[in-house]
Formats: structure tokens, sequence, C-alpha cells
């Protein structure tokens, strides 16, 4: 399958180049290497680690390493027992100052020329360490979503040659659970930068001058308190500054290290944006998987509570029944002619109402008769359609687990009564699991005094709760279905498809575009309404990975067996909450994604909705089944928009709170 711009894993990471010699190398920073000894660099940070990294413990973290160079201080937070991520796409991690009169392209063949010298000096180096650093291809402004998150990310130098130093930071923050470090130079003491900072504690100074074109490639210097308060923007409030001093050229130079932990969420999509204008934004994310068309949803629509103790039963005496009317006023009511609460299918927790008037109608008179039993058992209304007879109707049907006499039972009809049901193989099967015919089932079609009436609390109400007792119900009545069928036997995923729906609620139109690339890569596609209810049942039950978009073929997994590990596609970023009811009470594992671009078309009888690029989706999922890591690495970033302050993130290092802290690399 052609993957396009989304990526695996082996071509985001770089694989290991095999540098023996020393020709060609160009050490930004010095750094002691076995049988070789010192190689100097520009930069020798060696007696100066701790003050750079501003005193954060890496043991034991993974650490995203942005600006990495000729390699040092990856290596260094390897050897202190960091799992390291280096970052480094030569030619696109460097932006060029565009002065007119400068030529930009030899400028930029110049660069080019100078960082491959540099990636030698990092491969050597990680050939000579027996290094375990991976170097992934990205810039600070495109993060390879596929590079995973990481406890830790570390700018060391890299603001200065950055156009846009926010964005940078931006794209970089996304990926920190825990801790930004930012290392730069800082402004000379008495020098007139320094003054310049001390009265607005804020400011960015801008590098390039017009009549000096040979400085092509720096762009900004800025003051700590306005990293700070970038970070701050980015979810990372809780700051400090450490300043030090490192060896550069042999002459010490005034450095900072800015430490944030991580407060809140990072809001928004770096992505959305080419801020650099130079042509090169729709390059740097192309290649890095930088785009997705699947984002993970953790938002709700309505509540998913599960409620431990059993649903109700309320005696209501001298009830009084009236008949369903379409959007009119129907339902079970006590002798004050109250509507009985536990009757009506409320929608949410607002308990919204659908299809009924609670109200006792004003004009109604004369005489309302009696009903030809002393007690009756009420379940409800009888819905014929498939979703909603298992998340309205059976939701009242708990009491018949139990065995024994029970009063008559009674129900509310709907259109088509009796007739249109026994139309309806599923509901004439999970009535028979059940013990029932539908001739069991009294519906009055005239108001009626009921002497004695128990109302049946529903298990679960659409977005709303959910009782255990539904579970049992779902587990009762798919026994006879799973009998002798091995569990999770079928490791080939399945799609549960909506493309041959006639009559549907919501589908995608192009989605058979989107089936018939996962065909050809393997995935059975399957369209539920074509299956017996069994044979659903069954086939949630031997596959160990379901794909599906969200609709009512989805509320069987109430009738399988615990554990299902399902994918599910959302037509909106809010995931109605009845389908984590069910997950909820049955331990299913499953994941809602919300396809991204989706498009409505109003038409004159319906709202048509596409997928913006079914064979790109299509793409992605396979990638995700491929590559559960990194699918598990995307959902981290994606949840990041519904992040809360945990308090696992560790504080900021001690030594960092006292004030005017000062040290120094150079001994």
């Amino acid at each position: 399958m052609a993957y396009g711009s989304l990526l695996r894993p082996s071509d985001v990471f770089c694989a290991p180049r095999q540098i023996d010699s020393l020709d060609g190398c160009f050490f930004t920073h010095a750094i002691d290497l076995p049988a070789y000894g010192t190689m100097p660099g520009q930069w020798d940070m060696r007696r100066g680690v701790e003050d750079c990294l501003g005193f954060v413990d890496v043991r034991g973290k993974r650490v995203l390493h942005a600006g990495s160079d000729s390699g040092f201080l990856g290596f260094a937070m390897e050897q202190r027992g960091a799992e390291v991520v280096c970052l480094d796409e030569p030619g696109l991690s460097w932006d060029i100052v565009p002065f007119p009169q400068a030529d930009e392209a030899g400028a930029r063949r110049t660069l080019d020329r100078h960082l491959e010298t540099i990636r030698r000096a990092y491969w050597f180096s990680h050939r000579a360490l027996g290094s375990r650093v991976r170097l992934a291809r990205g810039t600070p402004y495109a993060v390879p979503d596929l590079v995973g998150p990481a406890e830790i990310a570390v700018l060391n130098h890299a603001l200065p040659r950055l156009r846009d130093p926010f964005r940078g930071l931006h794209a970089v923050a996304r990926f920190a659970r825990e801790t930004m470090i930012v290392t730069d130079v800082a402004a000379s003491r008495g020098s007139w930068l320094r003054d310049l900072v001390r009265p607005s504690r804020r400011p960015a100074f801008f590098v390039p001058r017009a009549r000096r074109p040979e400085g092509w490639g720096s762009w900004w210097r800025l003051p700590p308190e306005t990293v700070q308060e970038i970070l701050a923007i980015l979810g990372f409030s809780d700051s400090a500054v450490h300043r030090h001093r490192q060896l550069h050229l042999g002459a010490a130079r005034d450095c900072y290290t800015v430490v944030a932990r991580r407060t809140g969420p990072t809001g928004g999509d770096p992505a959305d944006d080419d801020a650099t204008g130079d042509g090169r934004g729709a390059a740097r994310r192309q290649g890095t998987g930088m785009r997705r068309s699947l984002k993970r949803t953790f938002d709700l629509w309505g509540e998913a509570r599960v409620m431990p103790e059993p649903p109700r039963l309320r005696v209501v005496e001298n009830a009084l029944y009236l008949p369903f009317v379409h959007a009119g006023r129907w339902g079970v009511f006590d002798a004050e002619r109250r509507i009985v609460e536990e009757s009506v299918d409320y929608l949410g927790p607002e308990r919204q109402l659908h299809n009924q008037v609670t109200e006792w109608p004003p004009d109604a008179a004369g005489p309302i008769e009696d009903a030809p039993e002393e007690h009756y058992l009420y379940l409800g209304q009888l819905n014929p359609h498939y979703g909603h007879f298992i998340v309205n109707t059976l939701a009242r049907f708990w009491p018949m687990l139990e065995a024994g006499a029970r009063p008559r039972l009674l129900c509310h009809g709907y259109f088509g009564g009796h007739d249109l049901l026994a139309e309806r193989p599923f509901v004439v099967e999970i009535l028979d699991r059940l013990g029932l015919r539908l001739a069991d089932l009294a519906v009055f079609d005239r108001p009626v005094r009921i002497r004695r009436l128990t109302v049946v609390a529903p298990a679960l109400r659409e977005m709303a709760f959910v009782h255990p007792v539904m579970a049992a119900l779902g587990d009762a009545i798919g026994r006879a279905s799973l009998a002798g069928v091995p569990v999770d036997a079928e490791s080939r995923p399945v799609y549960l498809s909506k493309a041959r729906l006639s009559d549907y609620v919501q589908r995608v139109e192009n989605e058979d575009a989107m089936a018939e690339a996962l065909s050809r890569a393997g995935i059975d596609i399957v369209y539920p309404e074509t299956l017996t209810f069994d044979e659903q049942i069954r086939l949630l039950a031997q596959r160990r990975t379901i794909i599906a978009s969200q609709g009512s073929a989805l509320h069987t997994a109430l009738f399988a067996p615990p554990g299902r590990s399902m994918i599910v596609l959302s037509p909106s970023p809010h995931v109605n909450a009845t389908y984590l009811l069910i997950d909820a009470v049955k331990g299913h594992r499953s994941r809602y994604y919300h396809p991204q671009g989706l498009r409505s078309v109003q038409t004159e009888t319906r709202r048509l909705t596409y997928f913006e690029d079914p064979l790109r989706l299509a793409e992605e999922l396979v990638l995700r089944l491929e590559h559960p890591e990194v699918s598990d690495g995307w959902d981290e970033l994606d949840q990041r928009a519904t992040w809360h302050t945990a308090p696992s993130i560790p504080p900021l290092p001690p030594r960092l709170r006292r004030k005017g802290m000062f040290g120094t690399g150079v001994r």
C-alpha cells in the first residue's frame, strides 16, 4: 500500500550512518570519544551539562532534543540515563534571512554543506560511543507525530536560527508531557542589550541588520523572560531561570536556561499556519506525517456515568395510561395526572424529551375505563429501530432476568404497532431469548386507568448513565449466539460499513472509497444489515479488531463478549456518550476518532457528508493497525486538548527556586 505523505517509523527515524573517518566532520561542541580522545568544538559544555539542563534529572525519562547539532548534549543526556530522540533535518532547520542583495541560493548551498559536516560529526560520535540515541527527520516547526511524546523537550541554542521562534516552541511543546528546557545565549552583563531588557523585562531583539547582509543565519535574541511568557501561553506557566556561563571559542559566554513545568494544555496546531513565508513550510510538513486524517476525540456529547445501584422499580396506584401520539401528549401518569418520571425516555443529563409531551392534555374529558388486569409491569415504548430498541426499549427489560411469576407486561406502541415489530427479526429473536413473544406485550390504543402499575426505570439512559444490570441483560441475550464460538480467533480486522444502507440517520457518502482501500490492505469489509442478529454477535466475538463508523451496528457490542477492541469513526468531535456507556459496562476497549476535514452538503431531503480524503484515511487506519505504538503516541498528543494538571509531573529542581541563581559551566 502506498502511504504517500503518511510515514512509517522507519521513514522518520534515520538509519545510523557508518562514518569511520574524521574527514569532513565539524564538531559544534567539544566531546570526549573513546579511542579518539577529545574532539574540539566551538562550544565546550563538558563541565556545564547540569547547568545547561537546569539541574533537571533526566534519568529514566524520554527526551526530545531539538537543535542537536553534532550531538554532544543528546549523548550527555543518554549517559545520564535518558532515552533520547534528536530532531534535525539538514536544510530545513535553519531559516535564512532573505536580504535582497544576498545570494540566498548560494547561502543555502553553503549552509547545507556545513550542516552535512555537522551531521557527519554526529554519526561519527554516535558510532564511537556505541550510542542508542535516535535521530528523527524533522524540524522545530514540524515535529513528526511518529516521534511520539516525551517527558522532557530540550531546545539548545535553537531559537536564534528560527524566523518564528514562537511557532517552533509551540510545535515542540505539544510533545512534552512534563518539562520544557530552553537554553540560549544571554545578553552580556553590562551591555546595552542588558540595559534594554531591564525596563520592560519582555523584549525580543531582532538581530539582522540591512547594512550587514552577511549576517543571514541569526534572527532573534530572546531574553529568558520572553521565553517564560511564551511557554506560559503554551501551558508551562511554572518556570524558573538559571543563568550560567559556558565556553565558546575559548571565552566564557553568558547563557541562560529556562526550565518550565507543564501546568495546562498546549492549545492550537502549529501546522495550521505557515508563518515562515519562504515557501518551504509545506516542505517541512511533507514527509513528517504532521497532517493526520484522524484525531482521537475524548470529548463527549452527554455524560457517561456508571450507576452501581440497581435501577428503580416504582409502584403507582391508579395510574393513567395515554396511548402513543407522535410528538403529542402520551405516557404514564399518576392519579394526580402528573407524568411518572421513571417512565420517560429522557435524553442526556439535561433530560431532553423526544417525540413526547409530558403534560396531561387540558382538553381530556370523559370517563377513563379501567384496564382489564389488576396489575401491570410497564416496560416503556417498543421502538422498531434497531439501535433505539436496544438502548431505549431493551433497557427496561432487565426484570426479565429473574425467574418466576410476574404481572402482565405493558408497553407503548410506535408507528406500525406489533405488525411492524413482527417484521423485525431482531425484535422477535431478542424477545425469544428472554422467553417472550410479542403477544406477551400489551399495548392500549385508548386511555385506561390501571389500579396498580409497576414502572421499570431504564438500566441505560441515552447519553447519561448505565447500570451494570444492562451488561447482564446483554450477556443473557448473547449467550446462545456465543456457544462454541472461539473468542478473538480471527486476527484479520473487519470494517463494519454503512455504505450500502438505504435507510439511515447519518452516513458518509464516499465511505465506499475508503472501504475499498481497506479491503485492498487485507481488511474484511462487512455490511451488518446483511447479517442476521446471531451472525453479527459471532462476528464481534471472533475478531480481535473491529473498525466501524459510529452507528446502531455498534450497539450489538452489548451482546458480545467483554473486552472487544474497536476503532470507531465519529462524525463529530464530540462522541455520543451512549456508545461509551455500553463500553463501560462491557469492558470494551474502544477508541473514537474524528476524521478531519469532513464536509457536508445540504440537499432538499437530507444532509450529505463526505470524507476529505478517503484513501488517506484508509492509509492512516492501516498504519495505526500495523504500528500500535505509533497510534498510542498520536492519541496521547490528541489528548492534550483535554489535558489536566497531573500530580505525577515533577516540580522544578529545588536549586532553581532560589532567585538570582547564577551557575557556571566554566571551572
